[in-house]
């Protein structure tokens, strides 16, 4: 699926936003009223440009290798917990690195599917808190 989406970008840019070249992704997923812009015409200079960067073998052959937004979000995050028990810039001894790892991957696994809060009226709600 994201192959299919990347080959129809310039499909959107050039405000064609139906009969994609992938089956897998035929049409734009946005809504039907786009607020009016300037778009680039099909067979210009910029478009064949845009083509050639974009559809250039290596490129879709890399954007078949990437991951989807969830699966490195749950990793930074993770990360960012080990770096909170174990930063970078302290130096620890291996038994003292290693149950740092421990409590880190406790801490992180008894966190990651908590209900998240609500309000008295029963609306979620987050609070950010930057050190």
């Amino acid at each position: 699926m994201i192959l299919a989406k990347w080959k129809s970008f310039m499909c959107h840019v050039s405000n064609n936003h139906t009969d994609h070249p992938d089956s897998n992704f035929e049409k734009c997923a946005h809504h039907e009223n786009i607020e009016p812009r300037k778009w680039i015409k099909v067979g210009t200079k910029a478009y064949e440009k845009g083509q050639e960067i974009l559809m250039k073998t290596s490129i879709p052959n890399d954007v078949k290798r990437l991951s989807p937004e969830a699966e490195t979000s749950c990793l930074e995050g993770f990360h960012s917990t080990l770096n909170q028990w174990h930063p970078k810039m302290m130096c620890f001894s291996w038994l003292g690195t290693f149950f740092r790892h421990v409590l880190a991957c406790l801490h992180f696994n008894e966190n990651l599917r908590r209900n998240t809060k609500t309000t008295k009226e029963g609306r979620p709600y987050m609070n950010v808190i930057y050190p």
